[in-house]
């Protein structure tokens, strides 16, 4: 008898080498999590991934609730979208899974491939694409602490399949454990449109708008490292506490497979970004879970940045041993003004809230 034949294709990554290079042939540690994980664990925030990734922790200090901040093996880390930085990790924003193809952990520094990085490593997002069939999904949450969530992805091909179009959008709240309350709406387009067989243009843009009640003490702990007398769920922020955000990021991406051995990549990326945040600065307790005293801390950030970036992948043999290259040059401007004020309260007996 004669057996059929069996096509077994590689497991291939970006994130290590920008190229289609198998991910055992990468000398880099990738961790990825894919969509059929995301889908079965029906995932809401980038809080929910980490955990299927070892050595990847969180650092609320950084993230006050209201971002996602994140230490690889203990140090720095950076996040990606599609292979490209998507701004600071400190008072950052909260990403979701509402347009999120995969999630993929790079352990380790790749300057080489990255340039400015973080020496822990980078969690690169990969989106969802356009594609060539229409379809259309909905999906509806409820649970705990009143947590609603609506998202629908919609897409349809036009222009005899040259132009591709998809849209994904979703309406998240919740009041929280602990008070710790979000509202999260967002509205991401992405179009496609095909050149020619060798050439593609897409444009991206994502609008997020989230208002969340930020806490920089979280659940406390005494000297012994052991959670404080009393309930988990006491708080010490004020109730006044607020953070509330808009994103705006708006991309073009050119991709020219001009022959089998030489490909070329072009991107411009527009980030505009605010913030407006009330918090505690500092709080004094007693023993009694009384508080003394509270300061209070006001910021308002405005950034805007600008990337250029271009690629060349090429491929070539020498004698038996083929080579992939990799080139590129990147130019990023970045603006940041902030406004920060710190305002300190009369020492008085006032009651926790819980």
């Amino acid at each position: 008898a004669q057996m059929e034949e069996v096509l077994v294709q590689a497991n291939s990554r970006v994130t290590g080498s920008k190229t289609d290079v198998p991910v055992h042939d990468t000398p880099a540690s990738i961790i990825t999590v894919p969509k059929e994980v995301i889908e079965d664990q029906m995932a809401v925030d980038m809080n929910s991934m980490v955990r299927n990734v070892s050595g990847v922790n969180p650092q609320l200090a950084g993230g006050y609730g209201f971002a996602d901040s994140y230490t690889i093996r203990g140090l720095n880390m950076r996040f990606l979208r599609d292979g490209f930085a998507d701004g600071a990790a400190f008072n950052g924003y909260m990403r979701t899974m509402t347009d999120v193809e995969s999630v993929e952990v790079l352990k380790g520094p790749g300057s080489a491939l990255y340039g400015r990085n973080e020496p822990g490593g980078a969690i690169n997002i990969t989106t969802k694409k356009p594609q060539e069939t229409m379809h259309a999904s909905a999906e509806a949450m409820a649970g705990f602490w009143n947590t609603y969530r609506v998202a629908a992805d919609v897409g349809a091909p036009l222009m005899d399949n040259k132009l591709l179009t998809r849209l994904n959008t979703a309406y998240y709240t919740t009041d929280g454990y602990r008070g710790l309350s979000r509202r999260i709406i967002e509205v991401l387009p992405t179009v496609t449109w095909k050149l020619n067989e060798k050439h593609s243009l897409t444009l991206d843009y994502d609008f997020r708008d989230s208002k969340m009640r930020p806490d920089n003490y979280g659940i406390l702990f005494d000297a012994n490292n052991a959670i404080a007398a009393g309930s988990p769920s006491r708080t010490f922020y004020s109730p006044f506490n607020t953070a509330e955000q808009t994103v705006h990021r708006a991309g073009a991406f050119y991709e020219g497979k001009f022959n089998p051995h030489f490909k070329l990549r072009s991107t411009l990326i527009y980030d505009n970004r605010s913030i407006f945040m009330v918090r505690n600065a500092n709080v004094a307790v007693t023993a009694a879970n009384i508080v003394t005293s509270r300061d209070v801390r006001t910021q308002a950030d405005k950034s805007n940045s600008v990337l250029q970036q271009n690629e060349a992948v090429f491929k070539f043999l020498t004698g038996e041993i083929s080579h992939t290259v990799l080139a590129g040059v990147e130019f990023e401007y970045a603006r940041l003004t902030t406004v920060r004020n710190s305002y300190g309260t009369a020492a008085s007996p006032l009651p926790t809230f819980s």
